[in-house]
């Protein structure tokens, strides 16, 4: 929701067989949806957003929530930081939660804050789920654009760790 709870934005997630997508960075397997975008615009922390812009899908079954992020950044895959410092580096973060959808502000309790690594060398503290008591395999992988300007993200996050039991819709 934005800011002032006036304004949703929905994006297709589609159902896939369970074990359909491999987390290799290819896109075997994955729903014909085209892609949404995020532009340089949607920078948060930083002084410029120039270069910076990704396309991603989202796809799921009973077991995970998958992410495919192709990512476009002239520095890609710098990111040194381990477990909640993640954030303040190349990667992914998601805000996920499923209660007062249309109420702007903080996070709830019930939300989940998911920060993925951007970095080759993807090892454990790569991924981190804020304030959650044990931290969950995410299975992850970043592969480098042949042409140094970006990289492909794909991640499976189990529903368990996120509280969420998917139904269609």
């Amino acid at each position: 929701a934005g800011g002032a709870g006036k304004t949703r934005k929905h994006v297709q997630a589609g159902s896939v067989p369970a074990g359909s997508i491999k987390i290799d960075g290819l896109a075997d397997g994955w729903p014909g949806r085209p892609p949404e975008r995020v532009t340089s615009d949607r920078l948060v922390v930083g002084k410029d957003g120039k270069g910076l812009e990704a396309s991603f899908k989202i796809a799921w079954d009973a077991d995970n929530l998958y992410l495919l992020i192709n990512v476009t950044d002239p520095t890609p895959l710098n990111n040194t930081l381990q477990g909640d410092k993640l954030w303040n580096g190349d990667g992914v973060e998601l805000f996920i939660g499923s209660e007062k959808l249309d109420q702007p502000g903080t996070l709830l309790f019930s939300d989940h804050q998911v920060l993925l690594a951007g970095r080759t060398d993807v090892k454990s503290g790569s991924t981190h789920i804020v304030n959650a008591a044990k931290q969950p395999e995410i299975r992850l992988i970043n592969v480098p654009s042949v042409d140094g300007t970006g990289y492909t993200m794909e991640a499976a996050i189990p529903w368990s760790a996120l509280d969420v039991k998917p139904v269609e819709g």
